[in-house]
C-alpha cells in the first residue's frame, strides 16, 4: 500500500515551543518533562496528530524504522491494525508485528475472550481489555475495574495477587494470560488511541476512493 502526504519528525529539547504548538492546549500534559518528541501528522489537516511518542533519550533516532514505512507494509489495514500501529508505534518493532497476520489465540479460552485478544491483533495492552476482563470475571463495577487497571500499571503487588486468584478455566488463570499475550515484560496497559487510528483509517480510505 503506498501511503502519502503523512509527515513524520522528531522534535528535541531546543524546539519545545514548536511541540506544543502542533499537539495543541488540550494535550500539554502528554509532553511535559521530556526531551524529546515524536510526532506524525497528515498533511493538510490543520493541528491533526495522529501519532505521538515521548522520551528523555531519543530513543526514536533510527533505532525504531519509520511510521509510514511500518504503514506501507500493510495490505488493506483494518481498524484494529491502524489502533495497534498508532497506539504502540515505535513498541512494536520489537514484536517483529505484521499486520493481517495469522492470530493465533488458545483454544481453550472463552470465544468473549479469544475476540478481546483477536480486537488487540493477538495482544493484550489496551486498557479497556483488562477493564472488560477484570469486570467480567469478578462482575465488579466499571469503576472498580478503572481502579484495578490503574494500580496494575502502578505496579501494585494485590493487583498481581488478585490476578493469580481469578481462573478462567482449569487451564490459565488471568494473571497467566495477562503474562501471555502481554506486549512488554513490564505488563503494561495502554490508553488506545482512538482519534489518530480513527483519522489515519478515514484518510486512507478517502485516498483510496480517489485514486
Amino acid at each position: 500500500m503506498t501511503i502519502t502526504n503523512i509527515d513524520e519528525v522528531l522534535l528535541g529539547p531546543r524546539e519545545q515551543q514548536l511541540v506544543a504548538k502542533l499537539v495543541g492546549a488540550d494535550k500539554q500534559e502528554l509532553i511535559n518533562g521530556y526531551k524529546w518528541h515524536y510526532l506524525v501528522s497528515i498533511s493538510g489537516m490543520d493541528k491533526v496528530i495522529i501519532h505521538q511518542a515521548t522520551d528523555n533519550f531519543r530513543a526514536f533516532d533510527g533505532k525504531t524504522g519509520s511510521f509510514v514505512g511500518e504503514l506501507q507494509k500493510m495490505n488493506q489495514p483494518k481498524f484494529r491494525d491502524l489502533l495497534f500501529l498508532t497506539t504502540l508505534y515505535p513498541l512494536l518493532m520489537p514484536l517483529g508485528y505484521t499486520a493481517n497476520r495469522i492470530i493465533k489465540i488458545e483454544e481453550h479460552l472463552p470465544k468473549k475472550i479469544s475476540a478481546l485478544i483477536k480486537a488487540g491483533c493477538g495482544y493484550l495492552f489496551y486498557y479497556h481489555q483488562l477493564e472488560i476482563l477484570y469486570s467480567g470475571l469478578t462482575n465488579c463495577s466499571h469503576a472498580e475495574a478503572v481502579l484495578f487497571r490503574k494500580d496494575w500499571n502502578l505496579k501494585k503487588e494485590y493487583t498481581r495477587d488478585v490476578a493469580k486468584s481469578i481462573k478462567i478455566n482449569s487451564h490459565i488463570n488471568l494473571f497467566a494470560l495477562i503474562e501471555q499475550y502481554s506486549v512488554n515484560e513490564n505488563l503494561f496497559f495502554y490508553q488506545a488511541n482512538y482519534h489518530g487510528a480513527y483519522h489515519l483509517f478515514e484518510y486512507i480510505n478517502s485516498s483510496l476512493k480517489s485514486s
